[in-house]
């Protein structure tokens, strides 16, 4: 635990690596950011159970359904206010047209992550962009699109810390590079201006839900926005997608090394997988 933050692992049993953190801010209001997935739930409300208080808060980043598929099973067991995204609460309340797009999109992996349950609309709060969670004052949201257009941020003042998401990026923690998660359909030019408004925070820590606590702060937002910077100019450089692999394999050494040593890093070798 750090500032008052604990890494709570989500990854589903069928991963065999660290993938899906959640974390648990303590406070005035215990606050729960993201909930992982369903087929990961019972191991959440396991380690959750251990702590002790009945009532929870959360706040959702995005409703990609590895990051809330878990919800409504552990909000079940623990029930409190839900803030997200305004864009978010309907599907959230009716998450019918999320799963179908879910295992349209994941195929066999939506089926392995699991359908989210409804939430009732009454748990489900709108929140707005720099707003604080109610009661406590250290938590603020941060639209952050790009990634999805329903995205948020939170920065965490007593850690001045940032909880990222998805609109930073994946950590490879033993080399501290980060993997952009601008897979389709990412709006790029939003991702990267929502990096650029994470960058005037100025934050000492990125917690990542792919996958946990870096120190690097403001310069891995920095990092990942130059890289990005990099591989546009490359890619109106590049007549082909080999062409535009080449380059960035001479280019950018830390990616050339992930690349070439993939067993080494297996968070990165099960993206590309």
């Amino acid at each position: 635990m750090s500032y008052g933050v604990e890494l709570i692992d989500a990854t589903p049993k069928w991963l065999d690596i660290p993938f899906l953190a959640t974390y648990l801010v303590y406070g005035e209001r215990d606050v729960l950011i993201d909930s992982g997935v369903k087929s990961s739930s019972e191991k959440l409300i396991r380690s959750l159970s251990g702590r002790d208080f009945s009532e929870l808060d959360y706040v959702i980043t995005h409703i990609h359904i590895d990051h809330v598929s878990g919800l409504g099973y552990v909000h079940e067991k623990f029930k409190g206010s839900i803030y997200l995204h305004p864009r978010a609460v309907k599907h959230v309340a009716d998450p019918s047209k999320l799963w179908t797009s879910a295992k349209a999109t994941l195929d066999v992996f939506a089926e392995m992550y699991g359908e989210p349950k409804p939430v009732d609309e009454k748990y489900l709060i709108p929140v707005s962009d720099g707003g604080a969670i109610p009661p406590r004052e250290d938590l603020i949201t941060i639209y952050t699109p790009g990634h999805a257009s329903h995205h948020i941020s939170i920065y965490h003042s007593d850690s001045n810390g940032l909880f990222v998401g998805d609109s930073a990026g994946i950590f490879i923690s033993q080399i501290d590079y980060i993997i952009p998660t601008t897979i389709y359909p990412c709006k790029l030019d939003l991702y990267m201006s929502s990096l650029r408004k994470m960058m005037d925070y100025r934050p000492s820590i990125i917690y990542y839900a792919h996958y946990g606590i870096s120190e690097g702060g403001w310069r891995n937002l920095n990092q990942l926005y130059s890289m990005l910077e990099n591989w546009i100019r490359i890619a109106s450089d590049s007549k082909s997608l080999d062409d535009f692999r080449r380059y960035i394999l001479d280019e950018d050494e830390l990616f050339r090394k992930v690349y070439i040593e993939m067993d080494k890093y297996p968070l990165a070798k099960l993206l590309v997988d």
